[in-house]
């Protein structure tokens, strides 16, 4: 590679020289070299190699009638010339540049029109050829003569004149006169496909047919030429009143080849990283081609020099004219450096009044040039295919059979057709063949064909089909130009008419260690289809209505009438083109099949298989955790449906709907089946082991709650070694206090489902975690590039650390030798491997966080370890953390975006190596709409950049990379949204009793919440579970890991199904859940005993802007409140009398010298009362009350009330 050419200054002025050119497009045009001062010299453009030929062409057809085919005298004779459409228009349909006319004009650049369809200016006297119709205009003849007009003031009506400025022809409708046709016609105009006797004279001469089933004319033909289409001239004969033909023509541009081809050439690619300036254009690279030594027209038209050349983004091109195989044709192509520029203009919005930027459109503009490539000469040939020879048909097995033939060398695949017929087929030159698969590999010589693909030939109407097959090789790189083979042999094809309903044997029920099951079965044949059935009520399997619905039964009486055994209901379908038909049901089959419908759930569960986890039948079959549940397996094949069996049918019925009568029908149509025996399960829930967070004398738990977990159950060891209950929640989190500091204690938990309407229970299997007090002690480590040779390390302080031990390492090997039996693991080879770690430094002083480490090695990769050392107890322990970096300048690192006021700060880790940084943005509206279409790039030699004015409910997209040493790294990005709405405070909830309209008492529960700024609506949600995690950055709460997450209901009842015992609220716009206001009442069915948890959402107007996270939840502990009734202070002590909480078992009480912080356990009671006998004369105590009863709340949890509120005693 060179080094580059001009200066910044020559760029700037070819960027401008852009805008004025004007002249139309040379041959060639100057090369031209830039290079910036600030970014240093660009490297050359890479000469073009890898230059290869294949193919394109048409088809017309399809199958054995397919017939490829190019155009003859198709060239692109686009000129570009500066300005604008509307200033080159010449009347209404020419354009005019210079002395030249042209039919078509576009606007491919804001400054540049692209010309084509050449016309010739005429005389307005001139008048077809009396011979042909067609008008000659020098020498060349052409189907039409047209005008161009201008307009010419208003008539007395307002309406506009035109007057026609000049008559003239276009070279796309220059003709070639084909000949005539005798005779005389009812038909003036002509058009391929029509059935007039003018088009049948003509088709009869010129036309040539595909095939002879269609009847359609494919292409025509005249003196040895072929074309795509013809257009014919008629005259009126007067004294008939019918037409005459003057002549047939073609269109010169449809004229085609069936021996020529477009010839594709591609290249490598070309790359290039380098920025042309520091405003942030890219030179990008394009290409230009050259055929025969002559600039060819491409996609894209730049600005290069005085003039313009085309080039394209593509690594291929294709002729725009066809060559025969003898053509030899030389290629050229080199690379260009180009840059685009996308221009807008200030308009106003009509309708608002508001200003804005339209695009109308890119300028391009060719910076340098690449050499030539080496010139590449292709003539194009077709390999022929043998034809596929010994294609067979086997039959494998019921509903199953094999294509085979012999291997066609080097094929590159094969085409298989098909058809079909109700009746045997001798002769098949006029039958229609319908595609199968057209990329069957090359490599195979079978493909096999089963009951599904053969579709419709087992029924009466296609019961007799063929096969035949065609070899292809492909005739270019991009695998879509294919030349094929004659075809095969035809083979005749059938299938076996046994269902494919294998038996199955030995199914059961196996239960594994996680608390779930399978059902299993013993392996059945792989294409076999199998259905699954499921019951509470094993009644429902007595007899085989259960599968009715899957067994498309149906028959017709005496009359006609088709009838289907297990419908609820008559079917009318009114298209008439349903695949079932209309049918009707049977009367006194329609109540006991709706309640099966009820009872039986199923589904089919897949092919082949030999068993299903219960999670899959839970999903599958929607079965209620813990119900005991019939099972029962069958395999279903509708191969044989549509062969009447009415003669041995199993399904008879009397159909008449007036009692007494009598209508029986043979359902001689149905599906075959084969089932199961029965077994019972009772479904069960999986759960997995809790996160633990430690306190110094607590241990906080938190679950991944799924769907169908009501609750748990958690055991704790206690000292004699066995698990005791310590708690049953329904929450997904749970703190156990009141334990020893540094000690280790052991659990075991198991998840429950509870139906508090059945009250039926299932239980998962027990899962088992230890944890520890005191251990929360953690280490996070960040690692900074702090010069070219040194990195600065910083560590969180750990408490208690007696000393740090900092381990460095930066290099590593691999053994080449392995042995995969002793050192693997057992699924692959696997060498050992080692990283080599050395002590850099202890630092023996705890507040000491930070260490340099210093005469490192540029461009090397180090890992760092940082282990702690402190005290736990009377025990030493250690914990550690791990991060890395590179001594080189990277992507940069830690970019964090943070919104204050509108503006977007972004900051990043400063680096070393590191000259300056580009930062790109990208800034969208609160709809989603970028402001500019363009990113907006700025330069910093700082780590931070503020991006301003980011509008409410807007958001902007970052980029942010390095660049030092004439280099660039890679970008950093991140995208933030400004605008979320405050997290809703203040919220509260509290019971309040409503009455129904029949005077009934009801319990609900009120929830209220302080008004968000930009609040549209609010959405309400109830959970079992309060809040775990806290974000420190945005000072909210995070949404519980709970599947119990409900909006709250503004009615419900008992009904059975889940999906209609609740309505939301729906106040804004009717979107679910939504609440107008700062207050809604929960009306759900909730249980008593439970604590439940309510989250408030606020959302903007149009719902794009929403609440960061939570506060805290406002909770109540349904329908058990726990309250002090009395308190009285006597000599020495302090009586509490509590009020009763159902089903509690005990009362813990709290105290505190303050009124709302410093409340400690001093006692629990089992009576409601209390005697505090610890006080001291004078001293003021602040006590509550919280009421708990084991197992007793409505879903079987635990009873935990919130505590009471707060009463104050001075002691005596």
């Amino acid at each position: 590679m060179r080094k580059g050419g001009t200066t910044a200054r020559v760029a700037a002025a070819i960027l401008a020289a852009a805008m004025v050119v004007t002249t139309v497009i040379p041959a060639s045009a100057a090369n031209v070299s830039v290079e910036t001062s600030e970014q240093g010299a660009i490297n050359g453009v890479s000469k073009v190699i890898g230059l290869r030929g294949s193919l394109y062409d048409h088809s017309m057809g399809s199958g054995a009638l397919e017939k490829r085919f190019a155009y003859v005298n198709r060239t692109d004779d686009t000129v570009y010339v500066s300005g604008t459409v509307e200033a080159l228009k010449y009347g209404d349909e020419l354009y005019k540049s210079g002395n030249d006319y042209y039919g078509e004009a576009t606007q491919v650049a804001p400054s540049i029109v692209a010309l084509s369809n050449k016309a010739v200016l005429v005389s307005e006297t001139l008048q077809a050829d009396p011979a042909t119709g067609l008008y000659l205009v020098s020498g060349k003849y052409y189907s039409d003569k047209s005008s161009t007009e201008i307009e010419d003031g208003k008539d007395e009506d307002g309406y506009t004149k035109w007057k026609i400025l000049a008559y003239y022809v276009c070279e796309n409708n220059e003709v070639e006169p084909l000949g005539t046709v005798s005779g005389e016609f009812s038909t003036e105009y002509y058009y391929n496909g029509s059935t007039s006797d003018l088009a049948q004279a003509v088709n009869k001469v010129y036309g040539r047919q595909l095939d002879t089933v269609s009847g359609e004319y494919g292409y025509f033909e005249a003196k040895g030429k072929m074309y795509t289409s013809i257009g014919v001239k008629t005259a009126w004969v007067e004294t008939t009143d019918k037409y005459a033909v003057k002549s047939v023509y073609a269109r010169k541009n449809n004229e085609i080849s069936f021996a020529n081809k477009y010839q594709c050439i591609q290249w490598n690619a070309v790359t290039n990283q380098t920025e042309v300036d520091s405003k942030g254009k890219y030179l990008q690279v394009g290409y230009q081609v050259r055929v025969e030594d002559k600039d060819v027209n491409l996609d894209y038209v730049a600005a290069n020099g005085s003039g313009f050349q085309t080039f394209t983004k593509d690594t291929g091109y294709t002729t725009v004219s066809s060559y025969p195989s003898t053509a030899k044709v030389k290629y050229e192509v080199r690379a260009v450096y180009y840059t685009e520029t996308e221009v807008y203009e200030n308009k106003v919005n009509e309708e608002t009044g508001k200003p804005y930027e339209s695009k109308t459109g890119t300028t391009y503009t060719i910076v340098k040039t690449g050499a030539w490539s080496e010139p590449f000469t292709y003539a194009w040939s077709v390999p022929s295919v043998p034809t596929v020879s010994g294609l067979k048909w086997q039959l494998k097995k019921a509903g199953k059979g094999e294509l085979s033939w012999n291997a066609v060398k080097n094929a590159s695949g094969y085409r298989i057709e098909y058809t079909s017929s109700p009746t045997p087929v001798t002769d098949f030159s006029s039958v229609e063949w319908d595609e199968i698969n057209d990329n069957v590999s090359g490599e195979d010589t079978h493909y096999s064909v089963s009951a599904e693909s053969y579709g419709a030939t087992n029924g009466v109407e296609n019961r007799y089909r063929y096969y035949r097959i065609q070899a292809y090789v492909y005739l270019n790189q991009d695998q879509n130009v294919r030349n094929y083979s004659q075809y095969s042999n035809v083979v005749t094809a059938s299938l076996d008419k046994r269902s494919n309903t294998p038996a199955i044997k030995g199914l059961k029920v196996e239960k594994k260690n996680d608390g779930s099951f399978d059902l299993a079965w013993n392996s059945i044949d792989e294409d076999a289809k199998v259905y699954v059935f499921a019951s509470k009520d094993q009644k429902m399997f007595q007899s085989m209505e259960y599968a009715y619905k899957y067994l498309d039964i149906k028959g017709k009486d005496s009359t006609g009438k088709t009838y289907q055994l297990g419908a609820t209901a008559d079917y009318y379908d009114y298209d008439d083109d349903d695949y079932h038909g209309n049918y009707y049901a049977v009367s006194s089959l329609k109540d006991k099949m709706k309640i099966i419908n009820k009872k039986v759930k199923s589904n089919y569960i897949g092919t082949g298989i030999d068993r299903i986890s219960s999670s899959a039948l839970l999903r599958e079959l929607n079965l209620e955790v813990g119900e005991k549940y019939y099972f029962v397996v069958a395999t279903i094949d509708d191969a044989n449906h549509e062969t009447d069996r009415s003669t041995v049918t199993p399904y008879v019925a009397n159909v008449a709907r007036v009692a007494g009568a009598n209508n029986t029908v043979r359902f001689g149509f149905y599906n075959d089946i084969s089932v199961s025996g029965k077994v019972s399960a009772t479904a069960a829930i999986n759960i997995t082991e809790p996160s633990t967070t430690s306190g110094k004398k607590s241990i906080t738990m938190n679950f991944d709650k799924g769907s169908n977990v009501t609750g748990y159950e958690i055991f704790r060891k206690n000292k004699k070694g066995k698990f005791q209950k310590i708690a049953t929640i329904n929450s997904n989190h749970y703190v156990d206090e009141g334990l020893s500091e540094n000690t280790v204690y052991d659990y075991q938990v198991r998840g429950y489902y509870y139906h508090p309407d059945t009250k039926k229970s299932a239980y998962s299997a027990y899962v088992y975690f230890s944890a520890e007090t005191g251990n929360d002690t953690y280490i996070e480590l960040k690692a900074e590039k702090k010069s070219k040779n040194s990195v600065k390390l910083t560590w969180t302080k750990v408490a208690g650390a007696t000393q740090y031990d900092i381990y460095r390492s930066h290099t590593s090997s691999k053994s080449a030798k392995y042995s995969p039996s002793k050192n693997g693991y057992g699924n692959g080879d696997y060498a050992l491997y080692n990283q080599k770690w050395e002590k850099v430094k202890t630092i023996t002083k705890a507040k000491t966080v930070t260490y340099t480490d210093k005469k490192l090695k540029k461009g090397t990769y180090y890992n760092y370890r940082v282990v702690a050392t402190y005290k736990f107890g009377k025990k030493t322990r250690q914990v550690f953390a791990i991060t890395d970096v590179t001594l080189q300048m990277t992507t940069p690192r830690n970019l964090k975006l943070v919104v204050n006021k509108n503006n977007v700060k972004a900051t990043w880790e400063k680096d070393a190596f590191a000259s300056k940084y580009e930062i790109k943005y990208k800034k969208y509206d609160g709809e989603g709409r970028s402001e500019k279409n363009t990113w907006t790039t700025k330069s910093t030699k700082g780590s931070s950049y503020t991006i301003k004015s980011v509008a409410k409910g807007g958001r902007v997209e970052v980029r942010v990379r390095a660049y030092g040493s004439k280099q660039w790294s890679s970008y950093a990005q991140g995208q933030i949204t400004n605008g979320e709405l405050a997290a809703a405070k203040g919220i509260k909830a509290k019971e309040i009793t409503e009455k129904d309209a029949k005077g009934k008492k009801t319990t609900a529960v009120q929830i209220q919440w302080s008004k968000v700024p930009d609040a549209a609506y609010y959405v309400v949600n109830r959970s079992t579970s309060p809040v775990a995690y806290y974000n420190q950055d945005k000072k909210v709460y995070d949404r519980p890991t709970d599947s119990n997450w409900a909006l709250i209901s503004k009615e419900s009842n008992t009904d059975e199904s889940v999906s209609y015992h609740t309505v939301p609220y729906r106040e804004y716009k009717f979107e679910e859940g939504s609440v107008v206001g700062t207050k809604a009442v929960d009306r759900a069915r909730l249980q008593t005993g439970v604590t439940y948890y309510y989250y408030v959402t606020a959302y903007s107007a149009d719902g794009r802007r929403v609440s960061a996270g939570y506060t805290k939840p406002a909770s109540i502990c349904y329908k058990a409140v726990a309250s002090i009734k009395s308190i009285k202070a006597t000599k020495g002590k302090v009586t509490l009398k509590l009020t009763k909480v159902s089903k509690a078992k005990k009362y813990v009480i709290y105290r505190s010298m303050k009124k709302s912080s410093g409340f400690q356990q001093i006692g629990a009671t089992k009576t409601t009362t209390y005697i505090d006998k610890t006080v001291k004369k004078g001293k003021k105590y602040y006590y509550k009350v919280v009421a708990i009863g084991s197992g007793a709340n409505g879903l079987k949890g635990d009873i935990v009330t919130n505590p009471s509120d707060v009463k104050s005693v001075k002691a005596k």
